[in-house]
């Protein structure tokens, strides 16, 4: 008993890991986000080569703010899907219309 009492009353050291260390952390980007920019890039209004290029940048592993930028520029390039005559919602139309 007396061997586990000695053994119990070592106290543990940890180290910091990182909390001296000033070199930037770089996140990958999330599954979630790497399927949304999948599913924009399907529904982006591209020719072939734009289709290419921008499925090699979205392969070549994109960090997390990377990621957020290229949502972006893929949301500005996204089909109407009123005019387009693709499946559509009464949000889409209200959508529309608040920019007409």
């Amino acid at each position: 008993m007396q061997k586990m009492k000695a053994q119990s009353s070592k106290k543990k050291t940890h180290k910091k890991r990182g909390a001296k260390s000033k070199d930037p952390v770089y996140v990958m980007a999330s599954v979630s986000q790497l399927s949304y920019i999948d599913s924009l890039i399907e529904t982006s209004l591209t020719n072939n080569r734009q289709y290419q290029e921008l499925k090699q940048k979205a392969d070549k592993g994109l960090t997390e703010g990377e990621a957020e930028e290229f949502i972006t520029d893929l949301l500005e390039i996204q089909r109407n899907p009123i005019l387009g005559g693709y499946n559509y919602q009464q949000g889409d139309i209200t959508k529309m219309l608040k920019l007409l």
